[in-house]
């Protein structure tokens, strides 16, 4: 005969068991990003999502950024510049 399995409960985040890890990486490189974190997971065995470990992070009240930095844009405004009156100055 056949039994059911129980439906339901609480899955468990496979990221619990790395927490001390995780705050030692960011604490050695504060810069890292959410891929970085991702991939540094990966090649302790773990797969996980972007979206997973930003929750994950968020739940342990810790910040990351999406991007690496990228230099800023050295180009000039293209809009033109409004006069006090309303016209277009050039």
């Amino acid at each position: 005969m056949l039994r059911r399995r129980s439906s339901g409960g609480v899955k468990r985040s496979p990221l619990l068991a790395h927490e001390q890890t995780i705050r030692a990486w960011l604490e050695k490189t504060p810069d890292l990003t959410i891929a970085e974190l991702c991939a540094r997971l990966a090649g302790l065995g773990t797969t996980t999502s972007p979206a997973a470990v930003s929750r994950y992070l968020k739940k342990l009240e810790l910040t990351r950024k999406k991007r690496p930095s990228a230099r800023s844009s050295n180009r000039e405004k293209t809009s033109p510049k409004l006069a006090t009156n309303g016209a277009v100055s050039r």
